[in-house]
């Protein structure tokens, strides 16, 4: 079930991730500029101090008074001018980040980008927007964030002979079969955004054979690349049940294979995430297993696979079912009715803190917080796993979490969270 609360959330500490304002940074050779209020501005400042990017950011904060003189639409491109010439080095690519302000104030962004382009036309400019008014919308915050950052992107010549990964801002772990299987089929390069450090670089995406889109607020991205650069795309999200994994793959093979009939030999990654799970679950035993969404896009498919596999798992911590979860959820319903399915931001979500068994195993950082489990995978957004690697990867998490013995050895739930930067 999912519960209603309206407009009512909890966030715990756990909560976060990858913002937009990290998220933008991929862009090589950028600067951020935000344009909102003074609070707005707190939680992506913090956010770029701890990540070690607060370099690449600055702030032009805007109050009560320029929004009812309406200087508001003026002050931009002053703050950008005054902006480029205290800069050290000139970036190649400006964005501008608003606030949900401008949502209600319908401001006129295509005429401010025409003054921009004007006054400093080798720069590229585009506005971003931090609204989480937009959550519940079909274009949230981390979805046109990702569109904005793939659209500075321009028609290029095409090579067959590459294809890109998209929608995940961490990079497929290079211990992954995935590169094996696409060298096969005469892919040579695979390129992530992570790995440009010159927009020239980043260009090269643009003529890609294919986008493989592995994070779902990346599809949208995807369709706007297809329109403007021509490249179709296939989804390809990470899971952890191994029929899926060998669909996933066959499907990959009969897109990119030209009509060739070519064969890769799936068996020694199959065998050695079966290894995997074996291990795991000597280790895991009979410990009752708790994950969260924000360790797994769809952490009903994920509970699933653990379900199949053997494990014990009690609950799951997720405000709601994503479509390509809805099958996984009917599974589940049947086949493991006792099953708890807990909404981790509903208001009385604090109550539950620590009413969980003290030798669970969480999955997720958010569900380790809300457990006190003593054994946490930090697993977010499924980041490096894909296709058997990926539930090797998983399962050496479990055994990693629950082999600990002793708490010196085990890393703190609170020192997870500062390592990965996450700011309330």
């Amino acid at each position: 079930m999912s519960c209603n609360h309206g407009s009512l959330l909890y966030t715990s500490p756990a909560h976060g991730g990858w913002g937009v304002v990290r998220l933008a940074m991929l862009v090589p050779e950028s600067y951020q500029l935000f344009v909102c209020p003074f609070a707005c501005g707190r939680h992506g400042a913090l956010g770029a101090i701890g990540h070690g990017i607060k370099d690449r950011l600055s702030y032009l904060y805007i109050e009560e008074s320029d929004i009812v003189s309406g200087s508001y639409e003026k002050l931009i491109p002053e703050a950008v001018t005054e902006l480029l010439e205290t800069l050290e080095q000139r970036p190649k690519v400006l964005l501008i980040f608003v606030s949900c302000l401008d949502d209600l104030l319908g401001t006129d962004h295509e005429a401010i980008l025409a003054i921009l382009h004007r006054q400093h036309p080798e720069i590229q400019f585009t506005f971003c927007h931090m609204n989480p008014i937009t959550q519940d919308g079909d274009n949230p915050p981390p979805v046109n964030i990702r569109r904005k950052m793939y659209g500075l992107l321009k028609p290029g010549q095409k090579r067959n002979n590459q294809v890109n990964i998209i929608g995940n801002p961490v990079p497929v772990a290079p211990s992954s079969e995935v590169f094996g299987l696409l060298q096969e089929l005469g892919i040579q390069r695979v390129n992530h955004i992570s790995q440009f450090t010159t927009m020239s670089e980043f260009q090269e995406m643009a003529g890609a054979r294919l986008n493989l889109v592995l994070a779902p607020p990346g599809k949208r991205a995807a369709e706007d690349l297809r329109e403007q650069c021509q490249i179709p795309f296939e989804l390809a999200f990470a899971n952890y049940r191994e029929e899926e994994v060998i669909r996933q793959y066959q499907h990959l093979l009969v897109c990119l294979s030209g009509g060739r009939d070519i064969v890769f030999d799936f068996a020694p990654y199959r065998e050695r995430a079966r290894r995997a799970v074996r291990q795991a679950l000597v280790a895991a035993g009979n410990r009752p297993v708790y994950l969260d969404y924000t360790a797994t896009a769809h952490p009903y498919g994920a509970a699933r696979a653990l379900l199949e596999a053997g494990f014990h798992v009690a609950g799951i911590f997720s405000p709601k079912v994503l479509p390509a979860d809805q099958e996984h959820a009917r599974w589940l319903k049947i086949h493991a009715p006792e099953l708890q399915i807990l909404d981790s931001q509903a208001p009385g979500t604090p109550g539950l803190i620590g009413e969980f068994p003290a030798e669970s195993i969480a999955i997720g950082l958010e569900a380790g917080y809300i457990t006190r489990s003593s054994h946490v995978v930090g697993l977010v957004n499924d980041e490096g796993n894909f296709g058997f690697d990926g539930i090797v990867r998983l399962m050496e998490g479990i055994t990693g979490a629950v082999s600990k013995k002793n708490d010196k050895e085990a890393e703190s739930l609170e020192t997870m969270i500062k390592n990965y930067g996450l700011v309330i």
